[in-house]
């Protein structure tokens, strides 16, 4: 395995690490010297403190407020400062205590997957234009047992496995929204994909990370199991649209490039200790030529848990390479200060990013008990990471 890449620490912090402990107490580790001495206030000012120690599952965008899944739902219109969970609800589901474990967006509506947290039973998929009127989403299997749901170029698909809980002899289904109702692709009761984990559309094709297979179709309606890179482990965590192409990541820490016609694989990327990373689903900044992947310590077997730091993150303004390393002082969307008070330490599952137009963006980081922090570009600059 080829482990030359790897996550330097910048050496600036270090500097700043320094002084942080001359100037306090000896019987406080510099760790936390750092995060009560370097921007903590202003990166907590705005803390929803019930969020602080949560592992968010999504965050969407549907007008001009924010919707997530973190264990029930929550909503943060723009320009509040704290996140709520009174949020209306549908009224069919009556007394249970509901879960909203997966949410996308597509055509103008969202759409939640819910389930009853007590019992497991699941709810169906629900729409909603305005986050207060909702209808049920028609063509669920009754058979089958639905697990997430993704959106990628305005379709929206359901993924779906025939046993309840996680096996290694699951087999799984894609449906997509077509007339307002959920129809099956050419992947039905599949044994030959993993849980399909992440969707993005480029280069006129469909694309998911589904385990140890990847799925690819110009059409949801014939997707079909694809040619994958010839070299690099796979275990496919997720996917990201990028250029004509797909990028994507894998749980053995290793980066792959289609460009549409052959693959160009970077990595494996570890840590200082040469440990390697488990990356999450990656995320394409086109405005700043960046891409972004979280490390997640999700553990590879009973005696591999990967290492932590925070997410990678690659200049891509020359191009994806095979020789690629990642940015050192974490200097593109946040620097080496910021970073560490905020990030570095942190198992982070997916960054999703939202265009909030004028030229302004909005980038979340959602973590493995944590909470979600976000990063916004606005007047021509990244403000660094907060929490929510």
């Amino acid at each position: 395995m080829n482990v030359h890449n790897r996550a330097r620490k910048a050496l600036p912090i270090l500097a700043v690490l320094g002084a942080a402990v001359a100037l306090g107490s000896c019987a406080e580790d510099p760790a936390g010297i750092f995060s009560r001495v370097v921007n903590e206030k202003p990166i907590s000012s705005n803390l929803t403190e019930a969020l602080e120690y949560s592992s968010p599952s999504f965050v969407v965008r549907l007008g001009s407020s924010y919707y997530a899944g973190v264990g029930t739902f929550w909503t943060k219109a723009d320009g509040a400062d704290n996140w709520t969970n009174e949020v209306t609800l549908p009224a069919d589901f009556g007394d249970a205590t509901v879960l909203a474990g997966s949410g996308a967006v597509a055509g103008g509506a969202m759409y939640v997957l819910f389930s009853d947290s007590l019992t497991g039973d699941g709810l169906g998929v629900w729409s909603t234009t305005n986050g207060t009127s909702w209808t049920e989403v028609a063509g669920l299997p009754t058979d089958e047992y639905v697990r997430s749901i993704m959106a990628a170029n305005g379709t929206l698909f359901a993924v779906a496995a025939n046993v309840r809980t996680t096996s290694d002899d699951a087999a799984y289904s894609i449906y997509y929204l077509s007339g307002g109702s959920f129809v099956a692709s050419n992947i039905v009761d599949s044994t030959a994909i993993g849980l399909p984990s992440s969707v993005a559309y480029s280069g006129g094709a469909y694309w998911f990370a589904a385990g140890d297979a990847l799925v690819s179709g110009a059409d949801p309606a014939t997707l079909a199991v694809a040619a994958e890179p010839s070299s690099g482990d796979s275990s496919y965590s997720g996917v990201c649209a990028y250029g004509v192409g797909v990028i994507v990541s894998t749980r053995t820490g290793y980066l792959h490039y289609y460009d549409g016609g052959a693959w160009t694989s970077a990595g494996a990327f570890v840590n200082a200790k040469d440990k390697v990373f488990s990356l999450s689903e990656p995320t394409y900044v086109a405005s700043a030529n960046a891409l972004l992947v979280g490390t997640n310590m999700k553990p590879r077997a009973s005696s591999d848990t990967p290492p932590v730091d925070g997410y990678l993150e690659f200049d891509l303004s020359g191009g994806f390479g095979s020789a690629m390393e990642p940015v050192d002082d974490h200097g593109i969307v946040s620097d080496a200060t910021n970073f560490a008070a905020s990030l570095a330490d942190k198992s982070i599952t997916s960054m999703p990013l939202f265009d909030l137009g004028s030229g302004e963006y909005k980038l979340f980081a959602l973590t493995d008990g944590a909470g979600p922090w976000s990063d916004t570009y606005e007047n021509g600059a990244w403000g660094g990471w907060v929490r929510e």
